[in-house]
């Protein structure tokens, strides 16, 4: 070989070796060369977590490996993707299917947290026999009657309670299957009750059993203070029922639209001022926080949501935060008009609420803080979820370990749960029909839905 072919070789082999280099150095940053394009791009990837341990995952029909540990968190990490949609595919035995269709951008790994594969099959298991109008639903429990040869029991389900506490309950009012439960306190030493037949209203001492018959009847609402002083709001007036008195006393001469107790204050909308005040459980030191300025159509519900924030809703009215801060400084949002119900997640970080506009309704949500993981979600951000023809007759969040990222909504007598991560198509799945009403118990993850025949058992074995 001569000199000169020696030296083409050299420089060839250098070519080749800064080539490579390159090559190499590309391969090891997620370069690849895309074929449809003709060209070499930056590939990115999914980050793909899930309840179950034993899954598949696919893309775009190839299965991936699961599971895989990354920055100490159980997960799939798929790289090296071309930049472009894909279809994901998670699938367990015994469970429903989750699929969405995702991008893939260069430099950058989508992440897929929060899927929930739900059950296919659900058992249900008939816990007791009881008319449906006997049954109250609050975030706090579920509390019904029910009757027998033996009389009266006040049963209560708490969320975190393994059983339902039962207390009999002593005989009062016209006739036993007259008395209908309407409310419990958040201590769980009161209860109230309403005579149907004759109008009559009693609040009963579980820890005492003593029955005491209240003063004011066809009661518009209520609510008890941690101490068990009972509010009582009828015809516009807000009076006093405390443990120790025997009657009802009027506590706010004024003309008022709705009321809530938080921090042993008292909230309430001034229908003559069209304001929002606040007044101590002493009936002193009333305060001002914001005038409505809206004079028709006030809200009438409040909801503290803590210390400065509180956020004033009702049918036909307005949606709107208040925030105040400590140098007094108010700020009044807008979020919507129009709602019918709203519900908080467990941290008060995001609000779902309905509204209906020609007759459909709509499911949104709205961030009272940043959600920092994809999908981020600015605060003060809303978006549209769902939208039904039919009426949702109830919306509330399924808290799953610690965090709140489906909801359940029934309609037309059917309880569904949906992902409210609406890249691309939602995740929705039935878990229950013929049902007018519904309490979920995260600790256990059961679901009690009231029939017409009874209050039935689903475990949600996730």
């Amino acid at each position: 070989m001569d000199q000169k072919t020696k030296r083409k070789l050299r420089i060839l082999s250098l070519i080749l070796f800064i080539v490579g280099g390159i090559l190499l150095s590309g391969y090891s940053r997620g370069y690849r060369f895309d074929w449809e394009k003709g060209k070499l791009v930056q590939t990115g990837g999914f980050f793909i977590q899930n309840n179950q341990e034993r899954t598949t995952v696919s893309i775009n029909g190839k299965d991936q490996k699961t599971n895989k540990r990354i920055f100490l968190t159980k997960g799939a990490l798929v790289e090296n993707l071309i930049p472009q949609t894909y279809e994901v595919f998670i699938e367990g035995d015994g469970f429903e299917p989750w699929y969405k269709q995702l991008p893939v951008h260069p430099g950058f790994i989508t992440e897929i947290k929060f899927v929930i594969l739900f059950p296919r099959n659900i058992e249900l298991e008939k816990i007791d026999d009881i008319e449906k109008e006997l049954v109250i639903v609050r975030n706090d429990g579920l509390f019904y009657i029910t009757r027998d040869k033996n009389g009266l029991f006040l049963k209560i389900n708490e969320p975190d309670g393994k059983h339902a506490m039962i207390i009999k309950l002593p005989k009062f009012g016209s006739d036993e299957k007259n008395i209908l439960l309407k409310g419990m306190s958040s201590s769980k030493n009161y209860a109230v009750f309403a005579d149907e037949s004759t109008d009559q209203w009693f609040a009963f001492n579980l820890k005492e059993q003593k029955i005491d018959i209240l003063s004011v009847n066809t009661i518009d609402s209520f609510a008890f203070d941690e101490n068990d002083n009972l509010y009582i709001f009828k015809d516009g007036k807000l009076y006093i029922k405390r443990p120790a008195d025997q009657s009802v006393a009027l506590f706010l001469e004024k003309q008022i639209l709705g009321f809530t107790i938080f921090n042993n204050e008292i909230f309430y909308i001034n229908k003559a001022s069209s304001s929002l005040e606040k007044i101590n459980r002493n009936g002193r030191n009333n305060i001002k926080i914001a005038d409505l300025e809206v004079k028709n159509n006030l809200p009438k519900t409040i909801n503290v949501i803590n210390e400065s924030t509180i956020a004033l809703y009702g049918e036909n009215s307005d949606f709107t935060l208040i925030e105040t801060s400590q140098s007094r400084e108010m700020k009044k949002t807008l979020i919507d008009k129009d709602i019918q119900q709203i519900s908080f997640d467990k941290n008060k970080e995001k609000i779902a609420y309905i509204k209906k506009i020609n007759e459909v309704f709509e499911l949104w949500i709205y961030y009272t803080k940043s959600f920092d993981q994809q999908p981020q979600k600015p605060k003060g951000s809303k978006e549209l979820i769902l939208k039904s023809t039919t009426d949702i007759e109830k919306i509330d969040w399924f808290q799953y370990k610690d965090f709140s990222q489906h909801l359940f909504w029934l309609s037309d007598k059917t309880i569904n749960i949906t992902e409210i991560d609406n890249r691309d198509r939602l995740n929705t799945y039935r878990l229950a029909t013929d049902v007018s009403d519904f309490f979920y118990k995260p600790s256990e993850q059961i679901l009690l839905e009231i029939k017409t025949d009874g209050i039935w058992q689903a475990k949600i074995n996730l």
